[in-house]
């Protein structure tokens, strides 16, 4: 029989800063011609996944004057 010794480490995680709709504030983007969703999301620090989430999007196509919520 062999007796096997690990170290593990557990780092404390805060669950709530997992989901970026959580205690965040509204607000609206008027998309400009030469945006796109990933520097939409770099602006706003936030992912292009979740820009398409809350605006219903399918795709990664936006246009000019098109209004994006944005949580900030």
């Amino acid at each position: 029989m062999q007796i096997i010794e690990t170290n593990l480490q557990f780092k404390n995680i805060n669950y709530g800063s997992l989901n970026p709709l959580n205690k965040t504030t509204p607000s609206n983007y008027i998309v400009k011609s030469y945006d796109a969703l990933w520097s939409i999301s770099k602006k706003f620090n936030t992912s292009v996944e979740l820009l398409k989430k809350i605006n219903n999007l399918n795709s990664d196509t936006i246009y000019p004057n098109q209004i994006l919520k944005i949580h900030l």
